[in-house]
């Protein structure tokens, strides 16, 4: 009996560890992203750990990142730019109209990942944001995406057209 105990000890303390460690290990593995057909990015997948711009369902969705008084390169450079200094954050792909970060998590090191798409000719820069593994994320990417949101009115309110300095 006092064997049988010991092992159920064992396993109450070493299994969730190991299945942490697999978990962090498979989410420093990046899954496929980028753009689709010109200006789509990925869908989020049915589990309630990712938010996007471009997502149909209300669960999903939220607002993309308005671009005012700007020009759309510069409002997307400085968009980029809060991004990359946010703690955690490490640009891992970009161009003209497209970044993609990883966020790194503290403590357990799972990554998520945020891209976003510069689409001009409507005046906005869609958001995705998504963990890479597990079910739920307790709301981590839609808060990251409206404390960026925030952030980047802040900045937006101070610069005047073409990114000057207001007067």
């Amino acid at each position: 009996m006092l064997k049988w105990l010991a092992v159920v000890g064992v396993l109450v303390v070493v299994l969730p560890v190991v299945l942490l460690a697999m978990a962090s290990w498979r989410s420093r593995q990046a899954p496929q992203l980028g753009v689709l057909d010109g200006n789509a990015l990925t869908g989020c997948p049915q589990s309630p750990n990712c938010v996007s711009s471009q997502a149909v369902d209300d669960a999903h969705r939220v607002q993309p990142y308005r671009i005012d008084d700007e020009l759309p390169a510069e409002a997307f450079q400085r968009l980029t730019r809060i991004v990359e200094s946010m703690p955690g954050a490490r640009l891992v792909d970009q161009s003209d109209r497209y970044a993609r970060f990883e966020f790194t998590s503290r403590w357990f090191r799972f990554v998520d990942d945020l891209e976003l798409l510069l689409v001009p000719e409507q005046h906005v820069i869609h958001v995705r944001s998504a963990s890479r593994v597990g079910y739920s994320d307790l709301g981590a990417n839609r808060q990251r995406v409206e404390a960026i949101r925030k952030e980047y009115e802040a900045a937006q309110d101070s610069t005047g057209p073409s990114g000057q300095g207001a007067r």
